[in-house]
């Protein structure tokens, strides 16, 4: 009769366990890396062999540890962005869907570390601690949120801290994101936040969040906008000479969203804190936001002008941003460039064959305007070495030409 030499539950115990710790992760002089180890955990999690593992909360305890490690990217040249999701797909293999009492001593030992772990990563355990209550969920989003603003002392005692862990506590899932944005909606007194600390908190916190995350904390950033708690702050004079008559109360989500992301960049660039690592990391961060919220605006189908000025500002916004990345990250950010610039010219051209020629024409002197700023923002603005430049530059050329003719 054959039998394996190990089963899969003793090959899970003996082989993978053993690495799913901190120091795996920090030194990788063990024979098999963390990486590894959480591949193969959550392999054999996926065929059913983890539930009948004898001590779950020391595996938890391990994966915490992971875990927090896991929220600062950056303090070294590795990345760690890819291990997050992994680490929490792993605790939720853990046999710990018993129902378990205060007293229960497994989770009284582990409680008793739970001090030296951040909110975020206490948070993501709140069901197997029993803290999945929306009450006490409800209730730290608002400490978080408008706790100090109540008392009517935003300047002195909001700092950009406490705005972090209010973005990360919005990060860690849809509930804790719905939980932020009901504190915010709900509170009676109608304060503003201040966009330069907003900004602040933006860059401290955006590099250590997954790029799913970074949609939960734009998506707060996006309710703050539409409910006026924070006042658009553009800069589109840096870009334009002149502006068309548009409503900019029509399109302040999406120009806001993808302002507060240039001027987070311009943060990291003046603070000299990105390796060229994280700034590749930030860039494809930057352009999964701009596609799922800037450039995706159903209010805006049936409004040509606004359209047609919005996605002038974002391409305008994308080459500043350009300007201050490596070579290495310019890519992700090229990319959004070009599919502004062909959502643009669609616009154009559905507005030429549409248009009477009087609103041709007047639509046309527009675009003119802005089109001659796009062109000059892109010379001045993205380096010479960037080999996609020129082909930005033809892409601008093919808009101008539609022009032809008038």
């Amino acid at each position: 009769m054959e039998s394996s030499i190990l089963d899969a539950e003793e090959f899970l115990l003996l082989v993978a366990v053993p690495y799913l710790n901190r120091e795996n992760m920090i030194t990788r002089k063990q024979p098999i890396t963390a990486k590894l180890a959480l591949k193969m955990f959550n392999c054999l999690g996926q065929q059913r062999c983890c539930e009948n593992i004898s001590h779950p909360f020391v595996i938890l305890l391990c994966l915490c540890e992971m875990l927090q490690e896991c929220e600062h990217f950056w303090d070294r040249e590795c990345r760690k962005d890819c291990m997050k999701q992994d680490i929490i797909t792993a605790m939720g293999y853990l046999p710990l869907d018993d129902p378990l009492t205060a007293k229960d001593p497994a989770l009284v030992w582990f409680k008793h570390h739970l001090s030296n772990f951040d909110l975020p990563v206490v948070l993501r355990l709140r069901t197997v601690l029993g803290m999945d209550d929306d009450q006490c969920l409800q209730v730290i989003a608002t400490q978080l949120w408008v706790g100090e603003q109540i008392e009517g002392t935003v300047a002195e005692t909001k700092g950009d801290n406490q705005y972090r862990s209010a973005f990360e506590f919005s990060a860690i899932d849809d509930g804790c994101l719905q939980f932020s944005l009901h504190a915010i909606s709900q509170n009676a007194r109608h304060f503003t936040f201040d966009w330069n600390e907003i900004v602040a908190s933006l860059a401290q916190v955006l590099p250590d969040l997954l790029h799913s995350e970074w949609l939960h904390v734009m998506t707060v950033c996006e309710h703050l906008l539409t409910s006026s708690r924070l006042i658009l702050l553009t800069h589109t004079s840096t870009y334009t000479t002149s502006s068309p008559c548009v409503n900019l109360t029509d399109i302040k989500v999406p120009l806001g969203v993808a302002q507060l992301l240039t001027d987070a960049c311009m943060v990291w660039n003046q603070s000299k804190t990105l390796t060229d690592t994280a700034w590749v990391f930030v860039a494809q961060g930057l352009a999964t936001v701009i596609r799922e919220i800037c450039l995706v605006d159903p209010k805006l189908e049936d409004s040509v002008n606004s359209r047609t000025y919005l996605l002038a500002q974002i391409f305008c916004q994308m080459c500043h941003v350009m300007s201050v990345l490596p070579l290495q990250a310019c890519d992700h950010v090229y990319l959004v460039m070009l599919q502004t610039l062909n959502i643009y010219k669609g616009v154009k051209m559905q507005c030429r064959t549409s248009s009477s020629p009087g609103d041709w024409r007047a639509y046309f002197y527009i675009c003119q305007n802005l089109e001659m700023s796009m062109l000059d923002v892109l010379k001045r603005y993205v380096k010479e070495e960037m080999t996609e430049k020129s082909n930005l530059e033809r892409q601008m050329e093919e808009i101008l030409e539609i022009n032809r003719g008038i």
